[in-house]
């Protein structure tokens, strides 16, 4: 496999497992900040309808040169608002609270959209496409068992709780964000730019 392919399939790996460790308890997190659950679903909902809206429209504004540094935005985006959710964690600010989560959600599926075609500009492969499957779903599973098994307990006086997995998430996150700064696709991009011309 490409080294640089592989560089994107580490940033998925930890994507994927900031995921795991604190969506699968954002719900009990939101509830944690006294929003019940008919807004949670409420929010849920407004999240689904804009996460369409601007896949469409990403899809059609964003050119296949500029998908690697839009998905770089994107994950940096991604770190500071699960940072700024264990900031705002039990705060009372529940509007801002709100629209910070469907932001959230819909940078989330956008990344995750962003990834194979970051993967097609070095190696177009099937089997590539469902390797990202399966290390998204390994690892975000993987993290939610973790998540799920440590949750209560303490750790150096830290009490492990719905709020400490945010700061993890964003930690991890932020990880992604720098080794995906640092994966190289200008040079495949280029070779295809020749390709395309020569036909």
């Amino acid at each position: 496999m490409n080294k640089e392919v592989k560089k994107i399939f580490i940033v998925l790996a930890f994507y994927s497992f900031a995921c795991g460790i604190f969506y699968n308890f954002q719900e009990l997190w939101m509830a944690e900040n006294n929003l019940s659950l008919k807004t949670i679903s409420t929010v849920y909902s407004i999240c689904a309808l804009l996460t369409v809206s601007i896949i469409f429209l990403c899809s059609n504004l964003v050119k296949k040169n500029r998908i690697k540094p839009f998905a770089n935005t994107l994950m940096l985006l991604r770190t500071i608002l699960l940072l700024s959710f264990f900031f705002l964690h039990n705060s009372g600010f529940n509007i801002l609270i709100k629209f910070l989560i469907m932001l959230d959600y819909v940078i989330d599926v956008e990344i995750f959209a962003c990834i194979y075609p970051i993967v097609a500009t070095i190696e177009k492969n099937d089997k590539l496409y469902a390797k990202r499957s399966l290390i998204y779903s390994f690892f975000y599973n993987s993290s939610a068992l973790i998540a799920g098994f440590m949750l209560g307990k303490s750790f150096l006086n830290i009490n492990i709780d719905y709020n400490f997995y945010a700061l993890i998430a964003a930690f991890v996150s932020f990880i992604a964000t720098i080794i995906l700064y640092f994966t190289n696709t200008k040079k495949y991009q280029k070779n295809t730019n020749k390709y395309n011309k020569k036909r």
